[in-house]
Formats: C-alpha cells, structure tokens, sequence
C-alpha cells in the first residue's frame, strides 16, 4: 500500500519548492522508486516497505526564502490489522438468553476491536468482551439486525458483518407497503417483517381522510387478511376520488406487531363521457350508422363511440351520456 507524508505549508508569495530531511540527511528522491513531490510539497510514496521507516521535516520556500523546518514526523511501519476469528454469517437466539458472537484480531498490542448495530431504531444494550465478542445478555427483540465488527490499529481498519434473527417475540413490522388504487377499491401488498419465530398473520387497517361535512370524524377500521392473500389484499368498498390511508398490523401467538409504515392514496374518479346511442335521424339523403361509425352520402365520418359527437351536416346525431370509470386528473 502507498502512503503520503504532508508537509503543513502557508506561503504569500506562492510556495516555490519544499526540501525534505530524511533520519539528518537531505531525501534524494532519486534512490526511491515510486517516491515523488506534490505541488503542495507533500511526499509521496506508491508503495510503502521498510525504506519508509524514519524521521522527516520539511522546509518549505517562497520568493522570501523560509521561517524554517517543520517539526519532526516520525514514520513507524505497521502491517494492517487483519482477523484471527470471525462471526458467523447468521446467529438465532431465543428472546431472555445470552449470545456471545466471537470477533479478534491478530495479536498486536495496538489492535483494537468494536462493535455496532447497522441502522438502529434506537439506543440498545450490549457488551464488548476483552477479547473482543460481542455480548448481548438478555437477549432482546431490538437487538435483531445486522452487527458490524470492525479491527483496527495505527495503519487502517477492517470490517466484517453477522445478522442476529430473535426469536419468541412479536413479528416486526411489514415493510414496502404499496397501494393501486380503483374507482371504489384499493390492492394493497407488502413485505413481511421477520415473524419473531412464529407464524404470523396480517390485518389492513384504513382511514378515510377526505371527509365531507356529512361524513362526521372518520376513524380506523381493521380488515383481516386471510392466509390464503399472504401479504396483499383487495380492500373494497371505498368512495370514488375519496383519499384513504392504509397500513398493515402483524401478530402471532407472542402478541402484536408495529403498524407498518401509514401509505395514502386516492381512489379514482368517475367520468361523464359523451357516446353516440344507436340512431340517426336523416334531414336529406342517404344517412346510416355502421357500428361504431357515421357515414353520410357526401362524406365519410367517422366518430369513435367514446369521445365527442360530431354533427355531419346531413343527419342529426343523438348523444348520450355513458358512464364510464376513469382516472380523475
């Protein structure tokens, strides 16, 4: 691995070079390969071995010449840190019991191990044993997750991860909660969240959210999902272009679940739309409908049944409106 020595310069005028002394002699870059200056004078080094080794200052210069070396930088060569053991990839413990999860690194004196939980919810309990396992005593439902173990010295660090699954607790919550929605209707589908060891089943809970004044207040209602949906369900029953917020509640025989994240959406409107009906009242000449379409004797028109009526000059024709479902923009 390579390696960069600074040299801490501030010069006005402009910095012109930066001199360097290597264990009291001046560093002749030319006898290390792969050795070089940057334009801000630190020292560069592609790859580091045991020449590194040693005491350096460096003396910078401006057109006003220089204050003087710098203060002593010692380099002390250090393989990187590297694991003597490493944790599992999965650990399962029941909720109330210990878990010790092994992680060291070599033996060297400065190595120090740490561990952390990845994305927690909140603050949780733990230990670090002084060879470095990770404790977890009593086992607790929040500490389900990944864990990180991280080994470092003086020269870099390095990681490696475990997933912890507890069981004999209540499911987590459902997770990706997604809504389609209809004119009067709404799917729905999810993620299970882990089931804590257990079977777990699911209830949608909804809340009308545009009210009218007749509505009154609107609270929450429950639809259970049967086993057979898994985790999707069609919720109907709803009102058109009404907003309407979702969530999904979990359970098992070890108690109740956090609600899933709340989803809102809209349920579609319904449109009015103007349709030919199946008749056509000749003024003057020859005038017939031909399925969906008009034809006149002086011109041809054609006229989808969902759309606009258009009134050729010769016939009269009668519109209607149709009720169809659509999107409400």
């Amino acid at each position: 691995m390579g390696g960069v020595i600074p040299c801490p310069v501030a010069a006005q005028p402009p910095l012109l070079r930066v001199d360097w002394i290597k264990d009291g002699e001046t560093l002749d870059l030319s006898l290390f390969p792969g050795w070089t200056l940057k334009a801000n004078g630190s020292l560069v080094m592609a790859t580091v071995n045991e020449d590194a080794a040693g005491t350096y200052t460096c003396t910078p210069y401006n057109s006003y010449g220089t204050m003087g070396p710098s203060a002593p930088t010692s380099v002390i060569l250090q393989d990187p840190p590297s694991f003597s053991i490493t944790p599992e990839k999965v650990y399962r413990q029941d909720a109330g019991r210990k878990l010790l999860i092994p992680c060291q690194g070599n033996t060297d004196a400065t190595t120090r191990v740490t561990w952390s939980k990845v994305d927690p919810v909140r603050p949780i309990s733990y230990a670090i044993e002084p060879n470095g396992s990770l404790l977890l005593q009593p086992v607790i439902k929040d500490h389900q997750g990944e864990w990180e173990c991280s080994v470092s010295n003086r020269v870099a660090s390095i990681r490696t991860h475990t997933q912890v699954f507890v069981l004999g607790t209540s499911p987590h919550a459902a997770t990706s909660l997604s809504v389609s929605p209809g004119v009067k209707l709404a799917n729905l589908s999810w993620e299970a969240g882990f089931d804590g060891g257990s079977t777990q089943t699911f209830s949608v809970w909804v809340k009308k959210t545009s009210v009218s004044d007749d509505d009154g207040k609107q609270d929450w209602f429950s639809i259970l999902v049967p086993s057979s949906s898994g985790t999707s369900l069609q919720v109907s029953g709803l009102s058109p272009a009404t907003y309407y917020q979702f969530s999904v509640l979990s359970q098992n025989k070890f108690g109740t679940g956090p609600f899933s994240e709340i989803a809102t959406a809209r349920t579609l409107g319904q449109y009015f739309f103007p349709s030919f009906i199946s008749f056509c009242i000749c003024i003057s000449g020859t005038c017939s409908l031909k399925e969906k379409y008009a034809e006149t004797r002086d011109a041809l028109m054609l006229t989808p049944t969902l759309g606009m009526c258009l009134i050729p000059c010769t016939c009269i024709h009668t519109c209607a409106p149709i009720l169809h479902d659509q999107i409400l923009v």
